[in-house]
């Protein structure tokens, strides 16, 4: 098993992508679907994926049309270190996010949870967690989990579509300058406020 893989996975199942068990034989597929002008960041991923794969990786990149005017891409891949991945994050067949799965992606997860979550908005930059994960405490752990690692988010605040993590004065610079070392040159732009 190539943890560094495994830790790859998960961090970009902390955004928008999903393990899913499909075909006869349930096999995990890891699957990110974005805008089509979002391709280069997922062509990105893809790479990476394959980068830190041992053995054979089955990875694909097709269209799936839209109501708009762009269509979305879908990756897809199947490779056994998958299994390991989706032991961790769904745990008796339910995403389930923990302090272990958060802990085994570290910054890259960060970044990778920015790439799919985050945006900069006056003075300050927002992490946006989805409503349906704050039942179960979702976005407190991820709170407890950026603090943990040296970040200073400011204490999260509900609305009705989610809850945020913001990050406010230095605390936003700070992030901004370790974000830099860890995003692809062409999601920097996202950083900009």
């Amino acid at each position: 098993m190539s943890a560094p893989f495994v830790a790859l996975a998960l961090s970009y199942c902390l955004g928008l992508g999903k393990i899913k068990l499909l075909g006869q034989r349930k096999r995990p597929w890891l699957e990110i679907i974005r805008p089509e002008t979002d391709l280069t960041y997922l062509i990105h991923q893809s790479r990476q994926l394959h980068k830190y794969h041992d053995g054979p990786l089955d990875l694909e990149i097709d269209t799936l049309a839209t109501e708009g005017f762009y269509d979305d891409k879908r990756l897809r891949c199947h490779g056994d270190e998958l299994y390991r991945a989706y032991e961790l994050l769904y745990p008796r067949d339910t995403r389930t996010l923990t302090p272990e799965v958060l802990a085994l992606t570290g910054h890259r997860g960060v970044a990778a949870l920015w790439c799919d979550r985050g945006r900069a908005k006056r003075q300050e930059l927002e992490i946006l967690c989805c409503a349906r994960n704050q039942a179960n405490g979702e976005t407190k752990m991820i709170f407890e989990w950026l603090r943990g690692l040296g970040y200073r988010p400011n204490p999260s605040r509900s609305r009705l579509t989610g809850s945020l993590i913001r990050f406010t004065g230095s605390g936003a610079d700070d992030f901004a300058s370790k974000m830099r070392t860890l995003l692809p040159r062409h999601r920097l732009h996202t950083l900009k406020r």
